[in-house]
């Protein structure tokens, strides 16, 4: 089935939910004893060599309670003595101790279905006791009824014994380096008394009392943390094995490396893609979710992933880091796996992402694009990105920037001198460079210095009434602005700025004149109203400055991976390229495409609600109302150009050709086609230009033709104008080049 398909199915009947994992419920009764606590309780049902010296012993009951009334009773022989009991964690009522003797402990409770019954309780193992090794049994009560619930495998013996044999990393650097061993009774231990013990298969005859603890140390980055070493020999007359003792993990899991660095370092330069790290032993599946990345006080978008044997965390940003200083931190206790106990505690070093990406895109236009001009007084049209962002430029009649010197990055020059006030081409040269000091490469354009005509100019051209290739359609003088033209159109005689407007009554920042700045186009709004109130009533209303807001907004609420998915795969089929220049010439399009946007959010929003399991019918009734709309969104994106021009294939010289919907320009803009297309053969048969050359400058009669459109059909705006003017500039540079014609053949002009 088609995504498209899929997406309708379970919008409309909200069966995403089948999508998500559903956890399967807990074991009803978990009965086990208690071999470790405090930061590393671990719990057996397998209890050995408990010895009768005055050991304590500590069983714990958790159900997850069916609901109703349940009776338990454990018998204990001979030799157990009552100590205590607790109901920490319980959350079913009515919980009632009936017996607490030395030989017995019988409760009951009476709970609602899905609470927690839990109860823990101490027996000491006195010298009393008779040695043995068999089960406890739990039994349950069911009417008049009893049966065993549970079994837990206990020894008892009359000669000291080790209760607990732990893991440790005592110096936190993610390998073991001792094996913790305690004793029924410390008394008359002897440390000295190491007969031929191996820890790893390493030989040790050293060990150290801690308490009730002895510790026997090994040689460090042999195993690492989550591995049980082999452990043989005696200790004080105690045989030691890995299967006679109860062992534990005590080692806390570690990040030992961050992008190929090793974590102990003061900071550590990574990438701006997929943050990898290395872990000392697997973790628990949930515990991805415990780490952050921040820059600053902000948490950055994106999703940590366990991989391979869970000793891999992948972060993927949403987006490429930008350069800075990030910090990433365990924010909820990562847990190893499967022992569970709490970890990853450590401080992690600063993440360092330098930026070595120089300025993009830059540009410059002597006179907004013209090719000519009377004048060696000039204005310059200056522009460039950058990831960080740009911050100086150099600007030179010089292709080697001689004399020339940095100076703050601005999108104008005006009054700029050309070299020389002769007749002929004049070039200036500009570079940028950014905050980390990259250099962009040099962007240059050139413009013919002629001499000023006798009087008079020419007809309206393609700009007009009328359709001609003279007539003077493409010598327009720019607005003389010696401060900046703001008028918003570069050929209206006006240099002042539009007008202001002061009576607003929307929330939002009034900048420090009093006067609230105005639209790039008077139908899209200066604010925008708070996604709270996104319903199916309310999708004319703006959101969402742009589609890539609109997709951080969702990204920032949702995280489940389905849905997250889906959310960049549409994103992706509704955008379009240059969509802030169509909606700004294009009035009935950014209606539209605001709806879209809308919807689009609307609609992965109820899909998270449906998820969390709200299938209320307003949630019905959005996701139906939002589907559809995305949908024509999708079909409009994928065939957004044919709301302007016709687009023409011709398989016989491998390019698209655009041709104008308007009925007044048909036949002046066939003339013109033919006559420019003829040309460009004749140039590539000939071996006059390349291929490429040939390509891109069919690249920018299409552009001209585009541009040509949106400036006559929708509202003659300024900047389709300017556009249509630089693609002019690039083709008829090829149409005016000559046809010299070769001795030999040419093979597609390369």
């Amino acid at each position: 089935m088609s995504e498209k398909k899929i997406l309708c199915s379970f919008v409309v009947s909200l069966s995403i939910v089948s999508l998500v994992p559903v956890s399967s419920a807990a074991n009803p009764v978990d009965f086990n004893a208690k071999i470790a606590t405090a930061g590393n309780e671990t719990y057996t049902t397998d209890l050995k060599n408990v010895s009768y010296f005055n050991n304590d012993v500590t069983f714990q009951f958790v159900e997850i309670s069916g609901g109703g009334t349940e009776e338990y009773s454990l018998s204990l022989p001979t030799g157990f003595t009552y100590q205590s009991y607790n109901t920490a964690g319980n959350t079913c009522a009515n919980f009632s101790l009936l017996n607490a003797s030395n030989g017995n402990y019988r409760f009951s409770l009476n709970g609602s279905a899905g609470c927690l019954a839990k109860t823990e309780f101490t027996y000491r193992v006195t010298p009393t006791a008779i040695p043995w090794n068999t089960s406890l049994s739990l039994l349950s009560k069911s009417g008049s009824d009893w049966s065993i619930a549970a079994v837990l495998s206990m020894g008892i013996t009359s000669s000291n014994s080790i209760t607990k044999a732990a893991t440790a990393d005592l110096n936190a650097n993610g390998y073991i380096d001792a094996y913790i061993l305690s004793f029924a009774t410390t008394a008359g231990v002897n440390a000295s008394t190491l007969s031929w013990i191996t820890v790893a298969w390493v030989t040790v005859s050293a060990a150290t009392a801690s308490g009730s603890e002895w510790i026997i140390p090994f040689t460090d980055n042999i195993l690492g943390t989550g591995y049980t070493p082999q452990i043989g020999g005696t200790f004080d007359g105690i045989v030691l094995t890995n299967t006679s003792v109860n062992e534990t993990d005590g080692a806390r899991p570690r990040v030992m490396t961050i992008a190929g660095s090793t974590t102990n370092t003061g900071s550590i330069t990574i990438g701006t893609g997929a943050l990898i790290m290395s872990l000392s032993e697997p973790l628990s599946p949930s515990s991805a979710g415990s780490f952050s990345l921040k820059l600053g006080i902000g948490t950055i978008a994106g999703t940590m992933t366990l991989t391979g044997n869970l000793n891999t965390l992948i972060f993927t940003p949403t987006s490429p880091l930008i350069a800075g200083t990030y910090t990433f931190t365990n924010t909820t206790g990562a847990t190893d796996w499967p022992a569970g106990s709490n970890a990853v505690s450590q401080i992690f070093p600063n993440l360092l992402v330098t930026d070595i990406t120089p300025p993009t895109n830059g540009s410059i236009l002597i006179n907004n694009g013209a090719t000519t001009t009377t004048s060696q007084t000039v204005s310059l049209t200056l522009g460039a990105s950058d990831n960080i962002g740009v911050a100086t430029m150099m600007v030179s009649d010089s292709p080697a920037f001689i004399g020339a010197a940095w100076e703050p990055y601005a999108t104008a020059k005006v009054n700029w001198s050309l070299a020389s006030s002769a007749l002929g081409v004049q070039t200036v040269y500009v570079r940028f460079r950014d905050l980390a000091l990259n250099i962009s490469p040099s962007y240059s354009d050139d413009i013919t210095i002629v001499a000023p005509p006798p009087s008079g100019g020419g007809g309206g051209g393609w700009w007009g009434g009328g359709g001609g290739w003279g007539g003077g359609g493409w010598s327009l003088s720019p607005d003389n602005c010696p401060s900046g033209d703001f008028s918003g159109n570069l050929y209206d005689t006006i240099c002042g700025t539009p007008t202001s407007g002061t009576g607003m009554t929307n929330t939002g920042t009034v900048t420090a004149t009093g006067t609230v700045p105005m639209p790039i186009a008077p139908w899209i709004p200066v604010w925008f109203t708070s996604p709270s109130d996104l319903s199916s009533g309310t999708l004319d209303a703006k959101y969402f400055p742009t589609l890539a807001e609109a997709r951080k907004y969702l990204l920032s609420r949702i995280s489940h991976p389905s849905i997250v998915k889906l959310i960049n795969s549409y994103g992706d089929k509704l955008a379009i390229a240059d969509d802030s220049y169509f909606l700004s010439v294009d009035k009935d399009l950014y209606i539209g495409y605001n709806r879209i946007i809308n919807a689009y959010v609307l609609l992965f929003l109820r899909v998270q609600d449906a998820v969390s399991g709200n299938r209320s019918e307003s949630v019905r009734s959005d996701g139906r109302a939002s589907v559809g709309i995305v949908m024509s969104g999708v079909a409009l994106a994928k065939n957004f150009l044919d709301r302007y021009v016709i687009r023409d294939y011709i398989p016989e010289k491998n390019i698209t050709l655009y041709r104008t919907k308007n009925p007044l320009l048909v036949k002046p803009i066939a003339a013109l086609e033919r006559k420019v297309i003829a040309k460009f053969d004749a140039l590539l048969k000939n071996g006059n230009i390349s291929r490429d050359e040939y390509e891109s400058s069919v690249q920018a009669y299409d552009d001209f033709i585009l541009h040509l459109m949106i400036y006559r059909d929708y509202g003659k705006s300024a900047l389709s104008k300017d556009r249509a003017l630089a693609a002019i500039k690039i083709f008829t540079a090829t149409y005016a080049k000559n046809i010299t014609v070769h001795s030999e053949p040419v093979i597609d002009g390369r």
